[in-house]
């Protein structure tokens, strides 16, 4: 059955509103934070000059631009579609990076803006996907880097109980389905691994 976008979208805007209050203090969070942590180190990131512009789709309260911004002088962008995550965001960032209000298919950025696109623990959400990494592979400069991690756990009952629960929830992808994505959306695929036993990364660099 086809994903109703709008439907998804607003799902999403709504369980993330209602969780930004105590989502820096719910039990998963070192566990999010992890992930966050571990995928910004395994960035191959050149030296992060002021010329450098980084964007973080689906940036939650900030955690992965707060670790960016740990990596060097670069601009600092973030995109999420809950006001909620974005207000929290913004007391924690104070100023470190530029955020705003945004949808992951249309982030409103112009053509060729950023060298590194980022996206952690939200790609599950996204009802078209190959559209969200056309958005991204937009955004990118020429040879500019994606970079996505996103739960994926060993055990396909666990991901259906996560389809079962979980407000707004599409798709857990396998690492062999994020290569195929990447790859027919003008990706090469730099390297992938995980993160524990819980998150999946993949690297990829924009080809066309």
């Amino acid at each position: 059955m086809p994903i109703n976008r709008e439907k998804s979208r607003e799902v999403n805007k709504g369980f993330f509103n209602a969780w930004a209050s105590f989502y820096d203090f719910s039990p998963l969070k070192p566990w999010l934070f992890f992930i966050q942590k571990e995928l910004v180190k395994a960035i191959p990131i050149r030296e992060l000059t002021s010329e450098v512009k980084i964007l973080d789709v689906g940036c939650g309260t900030g955690d992965a631009l707060l670790e960016m911004s740990k990596r060097g002088t670069a601009k600092l962008y973030g995109i999420d579609l809950s006001e909620g995550m974005l207000n929290r965001a913004k007391k924690k960032l104070k100023g470190i990076a530029i955020l705003r209000k945004g949808d992951v298919e249309h982030t409103g950025f112009k053509d060729s803006t950023f060298d590194y696109v980022l996206c952690t623990e939200a790609f599950h959400h996204f009802p078209n996907p190959n559209t969200a990494l056309r958005e991204m592979h937009r955004v990118l400069k020429k040879e500019g880097t994606c970079v996505i991690a996103d739960i994926n756990f060993f055990s396909k009952i666990i991901h259906k109980l996560f389809r079962m629960i979980e407000p707004g929830h599409v798709s857990i992808y396998s690492r062999q389905q994020m290569k195929e994505l990447f790859e027919k959306n003008k990706f090469r695929v730099l390297k992938q691994g995980r993160i524990a036993v819980f998150a999946l990364y993949t690297i990829a660099q924009k080809t066309a």
